[in-house]
């Protein structure tokens, strides 16, 4: 339960800042992914012991620490795969015919990006067991 719930608030957390920064681009690429790298520089086991010492010993502190330690990859695996989705044809088809950024990200790019973020999360439950 660990494992499965504490992946599923990374990945959420993780899509949503890689698909803002892979579909925007620019400052606030920058920005998030300034944000992104100071998480990573701290070690994951180490920050996850502080939190949950922080938060008083819990399942749900667990999984929160879990969560907060893991998203950064998945933001960063997001971003690739956005920024690569967003040059091809089938995009700018959607962009020509008028639909929004919203409706382009969720039913154009998202979808193509889901396998290796499918793949990326079984690696996110194993790791987040160990943890």
């Amino acid at each position: 339960m660990v494992g499965l719930l504490s992946t599923a608030v990374a990945l959420l957390f993780g899509i949503l800042v890689g698909s803002v920064a892979g579909y925007c681009g620019g400052r606030v690429d920058d920005a998030l992914m300034r944000f992104t790298e100071f998480f990573q520089t701290i070690p994951q086991l180490a920050m996850a012991v502080v939190l949950v010492a922080i938060l008083s010993p819990s399942v749900y502190s667990i999984m929160g620490a879990i969560a907060i330690v893991s998203w950064p990859p998945a933001a960063r695996l997001v971003r690739s795969e956005f920024m690569t989705l967003k040059q091809r044809e089938f995009v700018q088809a959607a962009i020509v015919i008028g639909q929004t950024p919203a409706r382009i990200v969720s039913t154009q790019i998202l979808p193509n990006a889901m396998s290796p973020i499918i793949v990326s999360a079984s690696f996110m439950v194993a790791t987040a067991i160990l943890t």
